[in-house]
């Protein structure tokens, strides 16, 4: 026995633990928050099937553009990469590389096929899905700060 009152004794288990909150860690959240950029992105995403999808003067993105089209949805979602760089396991250099390679994708499209066919009601949705997804990249996460400031 002890002699200190209170104690247990030697041979004795140990007091049950205290009932009421247990302070644990929680488990590593496994969803995806979208914030900031990631919207920019997926309205370009949208916007560009909404474009390709409607029917104009009686074809379709899909039927005039081809595979371009689906180029410029996933041009759109590249610019998504800095936002869901944590599940993607990407670097945010990288992450921003591969989102600017998306908005520089954006542009060319518009350029080589949006812009011939400007007169359209739907080159209007696909001018926004572009500027939306190169703004996206412009302002991802990420972005590497010049040494040097820059008069613009």
């Amino acid at each position: 026995m002890s002699d200190v009152p209170g104690a247990p004794a030697s041979g004795a288990n140990p007091p049950p633990p205290a009932a009421g909150p247990q302070p644990s860690t929680p488990p590593p959240s496994t969803s995806v928050e979208l914030r900031g950029t990631a919207w920019f992105s997926l309205l370009a995403a949208v916007l560009l099937a909404v474009a390709a999808s409607i029917e104009e003067d009686g074809a379709t993105g899909w039927s005039r553009f081809g595979v371009w089209a689906g180029f410029a949805i996933a041009s759109a979602l590249a610019t998504l990469v800095p936002s869901l760089r944590e599940q993607l396991k990407v670097s945010s250099d990288n992450a921003w590389r591969i989102a600017t390679a998306g908005g520089v994708g954006l542009a060319a499209y518009w350029v080589l096929f949006i812009l011939p066919w400007i007169e359209q009601n739907v080159s209007f949705l696909a001018t926004v899905g572009c500027a939306a997804g190169i703004c996206a990249a412009w302002a991802a996460p990420g972005r590497p700060l010049s040494g040097r400031s820059q008069a613009f």
